[in-house]
């Protein structure tokens, strides 16, 4: 319980919550998602991103483009991901990151 309350502090102080951010991301991609919550999702997402000076792109009709929610070394602070690129599971982002799309060949970050 201490553990939770001290990581709603650390969010309230640096600005995003790790966890709200990634659940609300995965509800944009839930089909069971009701309208009302989608659009708060959507407007906490794009908040959060720009609070962060980043632009994690995502495209509703393609899909969710992580395949687990990553491990953030330094916030979102300037990560730049393209709407087709693909994050694997458990992939590690530094901040100032930016991820592209290959139209050629694959598309994964694995």
């Amino acid at each position: 319980m201490i553990k939770n309350i001290v990581a709603k502090l650390k969010g309230i102080y640096i600005g995003w919550d790790y966890d709200k951010y990634w659940d609300c991301r995965e509800a944009l991609f839930d089909p069971k998602t009701c309208r009302l919550k989608f659009l708060y999702c959507k407007h906490y997402v794009s908040i959060t991103n720009r609070r962060q000076n980043a632009d994690i792109a995502y495209c509703i009709e393609a899909g969710n483009n992580f395949k687990g929610r990553p491990i953030l070394g330094h916030n979102l602070n300037g990560i730049v991901i393209a709407a087709g690129a693909i994050i694997g599971k458990n992939c590690f982002l530094s901040h100032q990151v930016t991820i592209g799309r290959n139209r050629g060949g694959t598309d994964h970050w694995r």
